[in-house]
């Protein structure tokens, strides 16, 4: 059984001082009789209320006891599924000399129930011209990254990330990448 104390903040109120009113005589045969009050849980409320002290508190209200309810158990649905949660981060360096073929920089081939990628592609400021990037999952992106410049992309379900054939002879492309991923993989227990 759970029991809760309930304090007041409240002065405790001043004793009035009692006048005295003369007794009645009574006889000597008759009992004296205290009244009987019924008990409630809670203190009952008053018909009549008087004004109270601003300063004083309420009264705190009655607390019943709170009893820790069990778990329903779930049907059981077969093989338990359990879930991994694998965060994955590469970098590198990007230097494109004249025209050079497109290749890919990241590539994710794991059979996930959700991935997010985030990637981050960073252009030097030396570089001749944009660096061109193009992102393949559930639709195509094309990212360009300007000289001096960085682009970010967040996205879900992302498959691979490759930099395209760009450039002539006298162009100059220097930069960095970063690709972080989080997949969540699931295995039937």
């Amino acid at each position: 059984m759970i029991v809760m104390e309930a304090k007041s903040s409240c002065k405790p109120k001043k004793k009035r001082k009692c006048r005295c009113i003369p007794k009645k005589k009574r006889c000597e045969k008759q009992e004296r009789r205290r009244p009987v009050f019924p008990v409630y849980p809670c203190p009952p409320k008053r018909m009549h209320r008087k004004k109270r002290n601003p300063n004083c508190c309420i009264t705190p209200p009655c607390f019943r006891p709170v009893y820790p309810v069990d778990p329903v158990d779930p049907v059981d649905p077969g093989k338990p599924k359990i879930s991994t949660v694998v965060d994955k981060e590469c970098c590198g360096n990007i230097l494109l000399q004249g025209k050079q073929p497109g290749f890919v920089i990241w590539e994710n081939d794991v059979d996930a129930n959700m991935s997010v990628v985030q990637i981050s592609i960073f252009s030097n400021s030396n570089s001749s011209e944009a660096l061109e990037v193009e992102v393949e999952g559930e639709t195509k992106k094309l990212m360009f990254v300007p000289p001096g410049s960085t682009t970010n992309l967040i996205g879900k379900g992302i498959t691979s990330v490759k930099i395209v054939t760009q450039g002539n002879e006298l162009s100059y492309v220097e930069g960095k990448y970063v690709i972080s991923t989080t997949l969540q993989l699931i295995k039937n227990g």
